[in-house]
């Protein structure tokens, strides 16, 4: 029961905070197009987020009252190939998928640091010269 206490509270949390980082990004000085992209992808992330907390924890609430079904030791002999088939497609579906789009919408890398600039906001010598 903590589990599905913890998955709900964080299914609820994270529109809250993706919305919070969203109002913080709009007020940032740089280009409008890139504040868009940003901001897109900060909430595609929060509800991809969103929704496999609530989706897992709803499962794990449903699942058990809906099967009626107690995993006793004989029935795990019986049915060893499907029970291992609901494991992996739980974590496939639950775990590996959503990571995985995470990681596709967050592919790109920020650009290279060009030669004018040593971090962000200082500038080396060779531009104050100028």
């Amino acid at each position: 029961m903590c589990v599905v206490v913890l998955f709900l509270g964080l299914g609820v949390v994270f529109p809250i905070v993706g919305s919070k980082v969203r109002k913080r990004l709009s007020n940032v000085p740089i280009i409008k197009s890139s504040r868009q992209a940003k901001t897109q992808e900060i909430m595609t992330v929060t509800w991809i987020l969103t929704s496999v907390f609530l989706v897992r924890s709803i499962l794990i609430l449903a699942l058990p009252n809906a099967l009626h079904v107690v995993w006793t030791q004989p029935m795990l002999d019986d049915y060893f190939w499907v029970y291992n088939v609901l494991v992996v497609l739980y974590y496939c579906i639950f775990e590996a998928c959503p990571c995985a789009v995470v990681l596709w919408i967050q592919r790109r890398l920020p650009p290279q640091r060009s030669s004018g600039v040593d971090a962000i906001g200082e500038l080396n010598d060779s531009l104050l010269a100028n």
